[in-house]
């Protein structure tokens, strides 16, 4: 996993932007207005940029997907992937730039083989601390080098089995669209 981790993180790709670095829900606040049938999202906000790099989208992308989402989501990823590149490429018009020059959709696909990894590895970490039961979650960790904080985490307790069941998911989704 460290392997993996490292050649995704330091490689240069031949389209790329500015990411967020640490794209997971804890790091992503939604608004959401009352409506009758209970509420609708109406605005999402990324918080928390101290990670901020330049790399493929694809690693923000995957990240958020594979750290917090279910097999169904994986079942379906051609028609997400299809809806943030549409998403994409209409900001990038709005900026006056060409979507097909910049980042067309069969180089987001290509990109999305080599660095879906970077997320399976985010997840392995993330799935751990959203499945820390309550009573042992860490309060904070400023202050504490990277050793410590790994050593913590390592204390925590929680739901294994569903952890596992995550886990074999994604690995299996990455085996099946050949991303491994």
């Amino acid at each position: 996993v460290c392997r993996i981790f490292e050649e995704v993180v330091t490689e240069n790709c031949e389209y790329s932007a500015i990411l967020h670095g640490d794209c997971w829900s804890n790091n992503i606040m939604f608004k959401y207005d009352k409506t009758e049938n209970g509420k609708k999202l109406v605005d999402v906000r990324l918080i928390d940029w101290q990670g901020i790099k330049v790399g493929s989208p694809v690693c923000d992308l995957a990240y958020c997907l594979y750290s917090g989402t279910c097999k169904d989501v994986f079942d379906n990823l051609d028609e997400y992937l299809k809806i943030y590149h549409k998403s994409f490429s209409s900001s990038l018009k709005k900026l006056g730039s060409d979507p097909e020059k910049l980042f067309p959709f069969e180089a987001f696909k290509e990109q999305w083989k080599k660095f879906a990894k970077f997320g399976m590895c985010m997840a392995f970490g993330i799935l751990k601390v959203k499945m820390t039961h309550t009573n042992d979650c860490l309060d904070s960790m400023d202050g504490l080098d990277t050793d410590n904080i790994i050593a913590e985490m390592k204390k925590l307790k929680f739901n294994e089995d569903e952890f596992k069941k995550m886990i074999r998911e994604l690995l299996r989704h990455l085996c099946e669209i050949d991303a491994l």
